[in-house]
């Protein structure tokens, strides 16, 4: 599912629905395996941060990556930098527009 700004303001029951989703993956999940985090921006949720720092804290996790658009100023992504985030990988995703597509055509 993909979440935007609008998706909290109308559905606010939204906010919290990953918790069952960790929930699920701690008590079902045994072996190992990498969560991505991504679709529209997903450093628009409120709960981003506790997200991250839930889903590192699985022993069977050995990776979450932040697909981001980098939408948010750097002293964010600044601060996921931390010794218990060391499973987060942050990796930028861009869509090119228009006018950068014609730019490619032009070279």
């Amino acid at each position: 599912m993909n979440f935007n700004l609008n998706t909290f303001k109308k559905k606010p029951h939204f906010i919290k629905a990953w918790k069952n989703t960790i929930k699920f993956l701690k008590l079902m999940v045994k072996t190992p395996y990498a969560i991505e985090i991504l679709g529209g921006e997903p450093t628009l949720h409120p709960d981003i941060e506790n997200i991250i720092s839930e889903a590192v804290k699985d022993k069977y996790c050995i990776q979450v990556d932040l697909i981001t658009n980098l939408a948010k100023p750097y002293d964010f992504y600044k601060k996921l930098d931390v010794k218990e985030n060391s499973k987060l990988t942050i990796e930028a995703s861009h869509t090119l527009n228009i006018v950068e597509i014609n730019i490619f055509k032009k070279l």
